[in-house]
């Protein structure tokens, strides 16, 4: 299955699963993720960017192998410059278990002296269960 599609069918299955408000932004951009969730009013909560886990690399629509530093850096970036609100990485993996890595943990990381040729390896060791992180937002929606 290629990764668009992908993107497509895990926001359906939040959308079913969670009840969750998840839309395409309209000013996604290079910087800015195109999922957004909004909360009961409509609002945006927080960005969402939906990868596949495949091996030690991280797929997504945004990047490839080369590039996954870079662009998730990028959207780091614009988290704490422009956007103000938090950012997402749900992952599954090749279980289909549905994992979630908040920006602010890749911040910290990126900000550290630490190889960025080793992030996906931190990241994908540093990940909470979906439904737990699910319990947390749907508190604050």
């Amino acid at each position: 299955m290629d990764i668009v599609r992908f993107e497509n069918n895990y926001v359906a299955r939040l959308k079913k699963l969670y009840r969750f408000h998840i839309e395409e932004a309209n000013f996604a951009t290079d910087g800015i993720p195109k999922h957004i969730l909004l909360d009961h009013t409509r609002n945006i909560h927080s960005y969402l960017i939906f990868c596949k886990k495949s091996g030690d690399t991280i797929l997504s629509s945004y990047w490839n192998h080369e590039t996954f530093s870079g662009m998730l850096g990028k959207f780091i970036k614009s988290q704490f410059s422009t956007l103000d609100r938090p950012l997402f990485l749900i992952i599954e993996d090749d279980d289909g278990v549905s994992n979630v890595v908040e920006g602010n943990v890749i911040r910290e990381y990126m900000l550290g002296s630490h190889k960025l040729d080793e992030l996906s390896k931190f990241i994908l060791n540093g990940m909470d269960r979906l439904p737990e992180v699910v319990l947390k937002i749907s508190n604050e929606l």
